[in-house]
């Protein structure tokens, strides 16, 4: 994408305040009482609330991909419903999901509306926040489609280079940070250098946690799903069914969502290589195990559902 000057300048901005934003919400962990840090129940409270408005955002597009419905109309406006509760709380995660939400896939296919729902972030934080607000400054310049596409990978680098010295390694946010940065390179098509931070990641996380811990299969996941976006079918296949083994003997017979994603992904390989049979297996574990974590009702639910009738299409 080619950029001019005013392009230029809007993304320089955007990883100043990012820059500022995370400096104030994210102290050193050695000094605690710097920053404007919610506390360990408020922010776990802020956090859950941002989290179930991305969910809604994320797989109520994700429907849509697969089928205008409804049901995807009415998550999409329950998240757009959220946006004031989501600014006057302020999880510290605030910017990584939000570049997660917009910067996620199935938004090329409505670009209008992910310019509507940033355009309505941007002016209630204005007016919640001010106009000279970190946040109302990065929103204003992200409703510009290419300055927000453009952007990305460059804040994520910044989120990493800046948190790396400021967090724990075994902090949660420094794990969902590193998970969502090797999304955006694998959607973006830079292959090789999701393969290598996916594999520097899975390193770390098995030295840190051990081989089972959800944060080194959700790492081990995002390697097959490089793998599989590359047709490396032979590769995503062993990949996948190593996360289900490490899932199986770290949960059990009860899988969680990224033993749902191992199933979800095998489906979708044996589906390209015309074994029905086997994708159809799959296929069914994914609408068996997301019926039990989440239930008839949810997003997360109503989109695996969505993608396996279309897979049986």
């Amino acid at each position: 994408m080619n950029l001019n000057n005013s392009s230029i300048g809007q993304i320089e901005i955007v990883l100043q305040q990012i820059q500022r934003y995370t400096d104030r919400r994210m102290p050193c962990v050695t000094d605690l009482s710097a920053g404007t840090v919610l506390g360990p129940e408020q922010e776990k409270e802020a956090f859950d609330y941002l989290r179930t408005m991305q969910d809604k955002l994320i797989y109520g597009v994700g429907i849509m991909v697969q089928k205008p419905t409804p049901q995807a109309w009415q998550l999409i406006n329950e998240g757009f419903q959220m946006v004031d509760g989501v600014l006057l709380q302020q999880s510290r995660s605030m910017i990584r999901l939000l570049l997660r939400t917009f910067g996620g896939e199935g938004w090329d296919r409505f670009p209008e509306l992910r310019t509507c729902l940033l355009r309505h972030f941007a002016s209630t934080s204005a007016v919640r926040l001010g106009h000279s607000h970190p946040l109302s400054i990065i929103l204003s310049h992200l409703q510009d489609e290419g300055v927000l596409e453009s952007a990305l990978e460059q804040v994520f680098l910044v989120l990493l280079d800046t948190l790396e010295k400021k967090l724990d390694p075994t902090d949660d946010e420094m794990q969902f940070l590193r998970v969502d940065f090797c999304f955006l390179l694998r959607q973006r098509r830079n292959y090789a250098l999701a393969e290598c931070y996916g594999l520097r990641f899975l390193r770390e996380a098995e030295r840190v946690h051990g081989r089972c811990h959800s944060a080194t299969r959700g790492f081990l996941l995002k390697v097959g799903d490089v793998y599989l976006h590359q047709k490396r079918h032979k590769q995503a296949i062993e990949t996948f069914k190593d996360v289900l083994r490490r899932s199986y003997d770290a949960l059990g017979t009860d899988l969680d969502i990224v033993g749902v994603y191992a199933h979800r992904n095998l489906s979708r390989i044996y589906q390209e290589l015309d074994d029905k049979v086997t994708s159809e297996y799959h296929s069914e574990a994914v609408v068996g195990a997301a019926l039990r974590i989440w239930g008839v009702g949810m997003e997360k639910f109503a989109y695996f559902a969505a993608e396996a009738k279309v897979a049986e299409v």
